[in-house]
């Protein structure tokens, strides 16, 4: 990154290809456009990237592995959030990266979620109208089951993207999607209450619908509310805020407390896990303030012994790998930081520090004794939660004089 290209370089272009004339598309246009400029165009724009990074390793590595994993599919991108397995892309994990990559915009993050929703909404193939599992980076469905939070990422993702730019002919160009998608949501539901094959961790579900799922449509609704867009988005938000209250806050041994599952005819399941950020969210999004009884409760209960599946050694984790993770430990964060407690945020960030590889990369899971490995020393979505997490720090109380 520190060296500097001559003119006299020489510069090597190949690709490989199924077909000889596809493998020479590509050396061939980069020769008529002077890969020596473009190759210096690339260095410099990563020079600018490293200038604008932040010195916290974590969210330099949550960073960079946006830039990096930002797979060209002809005029779109693929988010890349897990390079090893396939790769794969899953639509939760990547919105992350992609509010990460808007939080932190100096380095072309914008751009690259510009061309993220054009390969979410137009590339990504959605079998009967819904988005799969995870994908492959050409868009094609690896797995087909339906996650009702991996249907209203998406949209999110478009909402913050237009709130954040002054980009409209991308919102325009989208504009069409929208109504069709949240139609296609809401069609599968009984009412407000709407439901879900599996949980955001991949596994089957006790009840079919989900709390945080419902709490992260509720916020989608009121950033779509905040568009110029037709549509009773914020009557909408209400009435689903109305029911959520109605259908998931139940009574669990002697303490009021949000589901994490229901099946409409009042039998509950009782649990959280690390996926499900939407409730550590719920007061920085305006669901409930952090004073909120049940929202403390909640939490309480999720951090506890009480919590079984989910709790372990004092960390957050889920039944998908029975460990403590790191996203656990930014809920963690974000609870503490809307508490107002520095003490208990100080001691969920030094579990994340302990957690993270030479290079940052936070793992899915980690041991609670060593904190070494569990489950994937690489992952894109904790880093990119990292961030929230940061930005949610709370304020150290005032010094007392001696």
């Amino acid at each position: 990154m520190q060296g500097e290209f001559t003119p006299q370089a020489d510069v090597l272009v190949y690709q490989l290809s199924l077909r000889p004339l596809g493998a020479a598309a590509t050396p061939g246009h980069l020769s008529a456009a002077h890969a020596l400029g473009l190759l210096r165009a690339t260095l410099e724009a990563w020079r600018v990237r490293w200038s604008s990074t932040p010195e916290d390793l974590l969210l330099r590595r949550g960073l960079l592995y946006g830039w990096q994993m930002a797979i060209p599919v002809g005029e779109t991108r693929c988010l890349l959030t897990d390079h090893m397995l396939l790769p794969l892309s899953w639509n939760r994990d990547a919105y992350y990266v992609a509010r990460l990559l808007l939080d932190w915009p100096s380095g072309g993050g914008p751009e690259i979620v510009r061309r993220h929703l054009l390969w979410l909404f137009e590339q990504a193939e959605r079998p009967d109208g819904a988005w799969g599992r995870a994908y492959l980076a050409n868009g094609q469905v690896k797995d087909r089951g339906y996650q009702l939070d991996q249907q209203i990422f998406p949209l999110l993702e478009l909402a913050d993207y237009a709130l954040a730019t002054d980009d409209h002919a991308t919102l325009e160009r989208l504009r069409p999607h929208i109504a069709p998608t949240l139609q296609g949501i809401l069609a599968r539901g009984q009412g407000w209450l709407l439901p879900t094959e599996e949980t955001p961790a991949d596994d089957p579900i006790a009840y079919p619908y989900h709390f945080s799922s419902h709490v992260l449509l509720w916020y989608t609704l009121t950033r779509l509310a905040a568009l110029p867009l037709a549509g009773d988005y914020p009557a909408q938000a209400a009435a689903l805020h109305a029911a959520i209250w109605r259908a998931f806050a139940l009574e669990h041994q002697g303490r009021r407390l949000f589901a994490y599952a229901i099946d409409g005819t009042g039998q509950a399941h009782f649990y959280h896990d690390a996926n499900d950020l939407p409730l550590a969210l719920a007061p920085q999004w305006g669901f409930c303030p952090a004073t909120d009884p049940t929202w403390q409760a909640t939490l309480a209960f999720a951090f506890s012994e009480s919590n079984q599946g989910g709790s372990y050694a004092g960390g957050l984790g889920s039944v998908h790998t029975r460990a403590p993770w790191p996203l656990g430990d930014v809920q963690g964060l974000l609870m503490a930081s809307a508490q107002g407690d520095p003490a208990r945020y100080a001691a969920f960030l030094e579990r994340l520090h302990r957690a993270a590889q030479w290079d940052g990369a936070l793992p899915e899971a980690y041991a609670p004794g060593d904190f070494r490995v569990v489950s994937r020393h690489w992952f894109a979505w904790p880093n990119a939660a990292y961030g929230l997490g940061i930005a949610s720090k709370p304020a150290q109380p005032p010094k007392e004089d001696p």
